[in-house]
């Protein structure tokens, strides 16, 4: 039975497969070409960016941070 079907209330619907594969591969030649053009410092700030918002992540989680929220509820 689908989600529509259902008529839950707040569900988002799942685009097409096809749809999805056409945006997400555009987006990893952006990435790319993005990554090329990049000056090497302003590549690894990129990088160690990316390692602390990864670190905020893995903290947020192991905290239990979303789960003691009640706007998320």
């Amino acid at each position: 039975m689908t989600i529509q079907r259902l008529g839950l209330p707040g569900m988002a619907r799942v685009p097409p497969a096809r749809l999805v594969r056409a945006v997400e591969t555009v987006r990893n030649a952006v990435a790319t070409a993005h990554a090329k053009m990049a000056p090497a410092p302003i590549a690894l700030l990129e990088m160690i960016s990316a390692q602390w918002f990864s670190q905020a992540i893995y903290a947020a989680a192991d905290l239990g941070i979303a789960d003691a929220s009640p706007a998320v509820r």
